[in-house]
């Protein structure tokens, strides 16, 4: 999926979500040099998060790697990737992913988690036929008389 291109300022939209690029630079410290964003996010016209996604590359490795924004609710989660600047360096390539309903996996699997657990515990309650068969009566074919054998 290619990326949304947006300069400092500049608003760009996706469902009920306006975003705007509030900031561009570039971070250089003693174990990795990183270019990011700060992008503040707005639901229906209401400023609800500043995200603040970045592309780093670590120096002793030349290994790089992408920071995800994530917004999650119950609702959905909101991931931002900032995949670096255009080649000018006046703008953000940025992509959005939102995946409604992320969490209630989680709680599902938390509840399924706990309901096998409790389904695993013993029952307290004894019955019956559950005495060992050593101290079990045995019932004899004359006049369904019980004897009780105990080894």
């Amino acid at each position: 999926m290619p990326g949304i291109e947006a300069g400092v300022g500049d608003p760009f939209s996706l469902r009920q979500y306006t975003f705007r690029v509030d900031d561009l630079g570039v971070e250089d410290t003693p174990n990795y040099m990183s270019e990011k964003a700060a992008v503040s996010v707005f639901e229906n016209g209401k400023k609800v998060a500043i995200m603040h996604p970045e592309h780093r590359e670590y120096k002793a490795s030349q290994q790089p790697t992408t920071e995800v924004a994530l917004r999650s609710t119950a609702r959905e989660d909101l991931y931002l990737v900032f995949q670096g600047p255009t080649p000018d360096g006046s703008k953000a390539i940025l992509q959005l992913y939102l995946n409604p309903l992320v969490a209630w996996v989680w709680i599902g699997g938390i509840v399924l988690a706990v309901g096998t657990l409790i389904a695993m515990l013993p029952n307290k309650k004894a019955s019956p036929d559950r005495r060992p068969r050593s101290a079990r009566p045995v019932e004899t074919k004359e006049e369904g008389k019980h004897v009780e054998t105990v080894s």
